[in-house]
């Protein structure tokens, strides 16, 4: 196996061979000397025993024809000139092959220059060391330079994250602001309210009014907040299917209509109903126009116009906004849908603040993730046009998701005596891809929301007197959001709005019925006596724990019909609470009322056992008031001009 060789590793081989070549040169002399003495000192011994033995022969000769003292000295003589000879022989040897490394070494030290060759002729293992030694140098000099640019890019990643950092700070603290203004106005309101309710009970009407308004405030911020987070994070549940632009853009201006007409803001609609289909959500596509539109009433001056249109381009379908305002600045027509630029101009310009500024953001993120292209057009003083265009293609869309259905059209239910009107409105309705029934009895009505549950009731004003509270709660509890009247006075109106909890009352009224035994299982004493309130006004019993081991407890030895639970619980949380119920067998319907933010929530809580997932913060959303003006626009023209017995009560 070939032996892999680390940067580190090479890098400290580096510095070994550095330290030993610097030491042999300071010792390049020495080392010559020492060889030399080596080889001298090795011929000694013979040198010795050879005059020892010429000692013992001729020492006591007296014939002999030469003295033993020039004889020993002829010989001495020979043997340390042979063994100098032999010794600088060898070391003249030594000192070439270790000349080139020393060069070498010190070149290196004296510049931080790439290696140094060090030529070496023979193959021996000092020649190998040298090739090893310019093969460390060279991948070194190729590390640094890599280095070198990993450097500079982490410079400008840090520089990056630095910017991203204040802009984030910055947000988070305009943020902040705008939640505390609403909160301030909802905190003074309820303390006007608690300290004049009893001798001036009109404070109720008023600062209620001014607690709800800026409490729905306050819920269209943290949805904002919601919305860009899912968005940046890629978790947004996407509900695509086929729809028509111009119902898209009927929709969106209903939304916008009384905000307008209190402005005297003109829209202009211009949108043809044979503009090819497209494939999105109809909700976040119309929370789009919703968008641009309001900004654009917002911005136009009173008595001003606003243009919405939709037209058939080369890419599919564009929608543009135009308004009367005072434009933007071109320098911004790129950065207006970053969301910091509000808190740029407001930092700059010192504008008062008046919302997050995340909608354009919002708005550029939905139209992204359908391929689509959002850009403004303005000039200063002369409005401002925002456009996006989105693909048409929808059937190759319907083609790759074949299990999507269409759209589910708005489905409204008539409750109306008059034959002839009641087929009239039903055909307006169908016409306007709106899924309609009619019902001739109240009974009827009820018989219907069995097998199907509109999102509106329409309400003759000869059923209007059956309407009392408990019909009403009834209607709720099967799913209703709009009960409209046809009031002989005012037309088109809708009762009592429904509260927050009307949405999670009628699941649980499909789990359990009204009288059965629930148990509310949330540590928050105050929003849980809120929900008490309201199970109790719907005729439930309820029973309270507040955290997760009494929840458990009062499941098996209590067994209610149903649960109501709360995840972020002390001692267990909701997760373990479900998890203790499955362990014990306890088979209660469980409906979890949580603002947790998790991905894939529903299908874990699923696994757990729980039947249904409410969040918080969208029980309070504001309710789709376009779905009223939606059937005031299409049924107001059918019910003025019928002369019937019902529609001539309302005009008379």
């Amino acid at each position: 196996m070939d032996r892999v060789v680390t940067p580190e590793a090479e890098s400290g081989s580096l510095s070994t061979l550095r330290g030993t070549l610097n030491e042999a040169a300071t010792k390049q002399f020495t080392v010559r000397g020492q060889v030399a003495v080596f080889m001298a000192l090795a011929s000694v011994l013979p040198t010795t025993l050879f005059l020892g033995v010429s000692y013992f022969f001729f020492a006591g000769s007296k014939s002999a024809a030469v003295s033993y003292e020039y004889w020993s000295f002829l010989v001495l003589a020979w043997v340390v000139g042979t063994a100098v000879l032999i010794a600088r022989v060898f070391s003249n040897g030594l000192t070439r092959q270790i000349e080139p490394l020393l060069t070498a070494a010190r070149n290196m030290s004296s510049t931080s220059a790439a290696a140094a060759s060090a030529p070496l002729r023979s193959h021996d293992e000092l020649g190998e060391l040298a090739e090893r030694f310019n093969l460390i140098e060279e991948t070194l000099a190729e590390s640094r330079e890599a280095a070198i640019g990993r450097i500079g890019t982490l410079e400008d990643d840090i520089e990056r994250l630095r910017e991203a950092n204040e802009h984030q700070a910055r947000f988070l603290s305009a943020v902040s602001h705008e939640i505390r203004t609403p909160l301030s106005a909802i905190v003074s309101s309820a303390r006007i309210i608690q300290r004049y309710h009893n001798k001036k009970p009109e404070v109720i009407d008023r600062f209620g009014d001014t607690i709800a308004a800026e409490g729905q405030r306050l819920v269209r911020m943290i949805n904002d907040l919601l919305d860009i987070s899912r968005l940046e994070a890629g978790r947004v549940e996407w509900s695509d299917c086929e729809l028509k632009p111009s119902r898209l853009v009927r929709r969106a201006v209903q939304l916008n209509q009384k905000n307008a007409q209190v402005a005297d803001i003109f829209i202009d609609v211009q949108a043809s109903d044979l503009l090819p289909s497209l494939w999105g959500d109809e909700e976040r596509l119309a929370q789009v126009l919703d968008n641009l539109i309001s900004n654009g009433v917002n911005a136009s001056r009173q008595g001003g116009r606003v243009v919405v249109s939709a037209r058939q381009v080369a890419e599919g379908v564009c929608f543009s906004v135009t308004d009367a305002g005072p434009g933007v600045h071109p320098d911004e027509l790129e950065s207006i849908f970053d969301k910091t630029h509000t808190i740029a101009v407001r930092e700059r310009e010192g504008e008062r603040p008046s919302g997050t500024g995340l909608g354009l953001a919002i708005c550029r993120g939905i139209v992204d993730h359908y391929d689509g292209r959002i850009w403004a057009e303005s000039s200063p003083g002369e409005g401002a046009t925002f456009q996006f265009t989105l693909p048409a293609n929808s059937a190759q869309r319907a083609a790759q998701n074949p299990g999507t259905s269409a759209a589910s059209a708005l489905r409204v239910l008539l409750l109306m005596h008059e034959t002839v009107l009641s087929e009239a409105c039903l055909r307006a309705l169908r016409l306007e891809d709106v899924e309609a029934k009619t019902c001739a009895r109240f009974d009827d009505v009820f018989e219907t929301l069995k097998t199907w549950t509109p999102q509106a009731v329409v309400v003759a004003p000869s059923f209007v007197w059956q309407l009392n509270e408990v019909a009403e709660a009834k209607l709720r509890r099967a799913g209703i959001e709009h009960i409209v009247m046809l009031s002989q006075q005012e037309g088109f109106v809708e009762m009592s709005p429904p509260t927050h909890s009307e949405p999670l009352l009628a699941r649980l009224n499909q789990l359990a019925p009204t009288g059965s035994s629930v148990l509310l299982v949330e540590d928050d004493k105050d929003y849980g006596s809120v929900v008490e309130f309201e199970l109790n006004q719907a005729g439930y019993s309820v029973i309270k724990a507040y955290n997760g081991r009494d929840a458990v407890e009062m499941a098996v030895e209590q067994e209610p019909d149903a649960i109501l639970l709360d995840l972020a619980l002390p001692q267990l949380d909701g997760f373990g609470v479900l998890e203790e119920l499955k362990v014990r067998n306890v088979s209660v319907p469980a409906l979890v009322l949580t603002s947790l933010e998790e991905h894939d929530l529903e299908g874990r809580l699923a696994g757990l056992g729980a039947v249904g997932l409410f969040r918080k913060y969208e029980l309070i959303a504001p309710r789709d008031s376009g779905v009223v003006e939606q059937i005031k626009q299409i049924l107001e023209p059918v019910v003025g001009d019928n002369p019937t017995d019902e529609s001539s009560d309302l005009t008379t």
